[in-house]
């Protein structure tokens, strides 16, 4: 939804994250899978899943709010939308939050705002199939 906002390399970075967070919880949902190669093939033709190698590299390829948001909302979405926000998925968001500079304050009103968009997205579900 909103990987449009990120550069190729913080594409590349995002996809790196994203695989680690799905696997965090040691069980990789269909949804979580499905869920990021579609945002997978929403990227650049040239970003790649990497990993990133410290936390000063992520702070300073996240420097502006609307790409360390996007960033957060993107990974919060892919955790959220197992329906089981995990304990271990949640952590590792609060992590990166951290390491790119982003308030705890913030943090909770993305987390707020992913799990009310995937209620509405469960909502509009329901009315296609009816």
């Amino acid at each position: 939804m909103f990987i449009h906002n990120l550069t190729p390399s913080q594409q590349s970075i995002f996809l790196g994250m994203a695989i680690e967070l799905i696997e965090i919880d040691g069980q990789v949902d269909d949804r979580e899978f499905s869920l990021v190669e579609e945002l997978k093939s929403l990227c650049s033709v040239e970003s790649e899943p990497v990993k990133i190698t410290s936390n000063d590299d992520l702070a300073t390829l996240f420097l502006d709010q609307k790409s360390r948001v996007s960033l957060l909302l993107e990974l919060i979405s892919i955790a959220c939308v197992d329906e089981n926000y995990d304990e271990k998925e949640k952590n590792y968001i609060s992590q990166v939050a951290g390491m790119i500079k982003v308030p705890e304050v913030l943090l909770e009103d993305l987390e707020s705002w992913a799990q009310r968009q995937m209620t509405l997205m469960q909502e509009a579900i329901i009315f296609m199939e009816n």
